[in-house]
């Protein structure tokens, strides 16, 4: 059984595919820097991966161009594509995925970049911090209001067992932007601006999806 087949009949089994939380900001299905990203990542040998795009508010899990599941995501507080520029913007580029402990404890969490000694980026369950009315921003309808952490992507309780899933399963070996081969999951973040696609994950001027 392919991943892809096996990770849709294990989700039917434990929940919906697409978060309950709230409908997708009205973006057309995939926009033209999604599509030219995930040509791209075809080409580079990457057929399976997390993608998250701030103007959807959603992160989505991607297998062979088709979108197998939607979320609703809170992501850092701070808007940019880089976390040089400021530590509460949540980077975008390609990121490697590695998980920490047993997937079942509640405070498990999906590292996505290390960032310095002393500040991890990560997916995690939602952390209802006092006043900033995180789960009420999940729920919302516009993706406006989901800039509210340090830089973590914080998902729905009920949804983070799926993406831990869809981590484990989508284990494939590539090479990470530094040059280093790898086999771990992937996770994509959109950058803020379709403009700047290229020029964040290094793709030629002459490339485009066919």
């Amino acid at each position: 059984m392919t991943f892809l087949k096996s990770f849709l009949a294990a989700s039917a089994l434990t929940g919906a595919l697409v978060s309950q939380a709230a409908p997708p900001a009205p973006l057309p299905e995939f926009t033209d820097g999604e599509r030219l990203t995930m040509a791209f990542m075809q080409t580079q040998g990457i057929s399976s991966y997390m993608m998250l795009n701030k103007a959807r508010g959603t992160v989505r899990g991607i297998v062979d161009g088709e979108k197998v599941f939607e979320v609703s995501a809170l992501f850092g507080k701070t808007k940019g594509d880089s976390k040089d520029a400021n530590p509460y913007t949540t980077p975008a580029g390609q990121h490697e995925i590695i998980p920490t402990i047993q997937q079942e404890h509640p405070r498990a969490a999906l590292v996505f970049d290390y960032g310095t000694t002393v500040r991890r980026y990560v997916i995690h369950r939602l952390i209802d911090v006092p006043h900033e009315n995180r789960p009420q921003r999940l729920a919302s309808v516009t993706a406006r209001d989901n800039y509210i952490s340090n830089g973590c992507v914080n998902v729905e309780p009920r949804d983070y067992p799926m993406l831990s899933r869809f981590v484990e399963g989508a284990q494939q070996r590539w090479q990470r932007p530094d040059g280093v081969q790898t086999t771990s999951s992937v996770f994509v973040v959109m950058p803020e601006r379709e403009k700047d696609v290229r020029r964040v994950f290094h793709i030629p001027d002459d490339f485009s999806p066919k």
